[in-house]
């Protein structure tokens, strides 16, 4: 039978009991596989042994096991770590496209996972970003990590202003999404940043302006914040 869905996932997973002994588990598995490193150069063997019971729970994750699903989109770089193959051939069934609740949670658990450009690069090449860009969102912070990590992969180049998820998101109607991209942003600018990076930031103001927003007034009172990025003032930033 169908779980009915949790109101905050990550909450819910990691303090239900089967989520405190799901999140005990992958630790454990985590140690165990530190262990067989120091001790034997690899984990393999212990992966595979492991690997058994986590193949399991991924099988319950039809509109239903949602613990797993969150925690372990949480955990999802440290599953790199225990086998970059088991999460390659598994990312569809992580974030499930077929299964829309489950891929919620695990959207919301991946909201606490440290920036991974690999896993980035996986799930765009999936079909999971541009699937996450539609989805109506209950809360606001899956939502606003899912923009931040969006704005990364632009900074990375693995998003274009001219690619489907850039145009999807860069829409009159969503100005609250394009003045979080601009304040995040804002946040991550030092002095030493890369002038390619600061060159695309730049691009992205430019591209913001040309954009008859539903809330103009935002967009410009958060893209405003952009101008520590400018160096030489040319015509570009003078329009």
């Amino acid at each position: 039978d169908s779980e009915v869905y949790p109101a905050d996932p990550m909450s819910r997973a990691i303090n239900s009991p089967k989520g405190v002994v799901l999140e005990a588990f992958i630790n454990q598995a985590l140690r165990m596989c530190r262990v067989s490193d120091k001790t034997k150069g690899d984990h393999l063997a212990v992966w595979s042994d492991l690997r058994t019971v986590f193949d399991k729970e991924m099988g319950a994750c039809k509109n239903s096991n949602f613990d797993f699903s969150t925690l372990t989109a949480s955990y999802i770089s440290n599953f790199r770590f225990l086998s970059e193959e088991w999460v390659e051939k598994n990312r569809i069934r992580i974030f499930a496209l077929e299964y829309e609740m489950n891929l919620k949670c695990a959207l919301e658990g991946w909201a606490y996972a440290p920036a991974d450009r690999k896993i980035y690069q996986l799930l765009n090449g999936s079909g999971v970003i541009s699937a996450a860009l539609s989805m109506k969102w209950e809360g606001k912070n899956a939502r606003e990590k899912l923009i931040e990590r969006l704005a990364l992969a632009y900074l990375w180049q693995d998003e274009a202003l001219s690619g489907p998820n850039m145009i999807s998101l860069m829409s009159p109607t969503s100005a609250s999404d394009i003045g979080h991209m601009a304040s995040f942003f804002w946040s991550i600018f030092d002095d030493t940043m890369e002038l390619a990076h600061r060159e695309r930031v730049l691009s992205f103001w430019n591209a913001c302006l040309e954009i008859n927003w539903d809330d103009r007034s935002l967009v410009l009172s958060k893209i405003s914040m952009l101008a520590s990025y400018v160096s030489v003032l040319g015509p570009r930033e003078q329009a």
